[in-house]
């Protein structure tokens, strides 16, 4: 790499400085591990059960972005967005708080909102027809409300510190607000 570069990253090398904030569609991987040799029959419909032997659950989509940050170290993580009020909702918020996730602009919503969910199914080695649950209607107005007023105060941060990032920032959320 050449200096300019290499400049561009050294602010990564001392991570524990620095405060994050993730915004996006953040949801549950489900990885569910199905017994191959099942030879159980459901009593009510007739077809065959698919049990599964063992399950484990990780962020996906946005989350993962939070996932490697804080892999990388980075001090201070904060979340924007939304969930759902149901287990995988409460599972994700499980896992922010085993990272130390500030989620002070991450919302729970309703019953009418699911969190999103991409459970995946393997027999062995081999990943079966991914099953998705999941909000696929619109963000609430005062959902959208508070999470653009939460990016804006994670784009403005410490105006003192922030210099020139925190004009970007603001202007990003601008855009992001004629998205949303």
């Amino acid at each position: 790499m050449s200096s300019p570069e290499v400049a561009r990253f050294e602010h990564l090398a001392d991570a524990t400085g620095l405060t994050v904030t993730v915004f996006g569609d953040f949801s549950i991987d489900a990885y569910w591990d199905l017994r191959p040799d099942s030879q159980q029959v459901s009593v009510e419909t007739g077809l065959p059960v698919r049990e599964v032997r063992g399950q484990r659950y990780t962020l996906g989509g946005a989350g993962n972005v939070l996932c490697n940050l804080h892999t990388m170290g980075v001090g201070r993580l904060k979340a924007v967005g939304v969930c759902g009020l149901d287990p995988f909702g409460a599972r994700m918020l499980q896992e922010f708080a085993s990272m130390d996730v500030d989620v002070t602009g991450y919302q729970v919503l309703d019953d009418h909102w699911q969190t999103l969910v991409y459970a995946k199914p393997y027999v062995g080695t081999q990943e079966e027809s991914r099953i998705d649950f999941g909000s696929f209607g619109e963000l609430p107005e005062a959902a959208t409300s508070s999470i653009i007023d939460a990016l804006e105060a994670a784009a403005v941060g410490d105006p003192s510190a922030a210099g020139e990032h925190a004009e970007v920032g603001v202007d990003v959320v601008g855009e992001l607000v004629d998205v949303l």
